[in-house]
């Protein structure tokens, strides 16, 4: 895979997780309102520094997936048919921040120049820290 193809899967998959984030967050309020909407800012932060890492060609802003758009709209109908629960909204997030921690393990085994690499590594701590605390507010 091209490192400019990679940096767009992984400003796609930042994409993917800032919408659900933001997305649950419309189902809870005071403090996983604002933790959850920090995350999503941080997602959308990391999303920018990857577009503006590449010095070839500029990337596409990055418009998310079809996929997180189903996996809004069934979240919403069970919101809308069971009523919202924290625990369901903080559960959804993690799993979300799940699959971008591994989207952007994978893009580690690829070879990258040392500014990249150094960049993505530190985008996986703050990913992996974003789980850590959608752990503790879940539980």
């Amino acid at each position: 895979m091209r490192t400019s193809n990679a940096l767009q899967r992984l400003v796609n998959a930042d994409c993917d997780g800032e919408r659900m984030l933001r997305h649950e967050s419309t189902f809870v309020n005071d403090l996983p309102w604002l933790v959850l909407q920090r995350l999503a800012n941080e997602r959308r932060a990391s999303a920018e520094r990857l577009r503006g890492a590449y010095r070839g060609r500029r990337l596409a802003a990055g418009n998310g997936s079809w996929m997180e758009l189903w996996r809004e709209l069934a979240r919403t109908i069970r919101v809308a048919v069971g009523g919202p629960d924290r625990g369901d909204s903080v559960a959804a997030c993690r799993r979300a921040v799940g699959r971008v921690e591994a989207i952007y393990d994978r893009a580690l085994t690829l070879s990258w120049p040392s500014e990249i690499r150094a960049l993505l590594l530190d985008q996986l701590h703050d990913i992996r820290r974003a789980g850590r605390e959608l752990t503790q507010l879940q539980y």
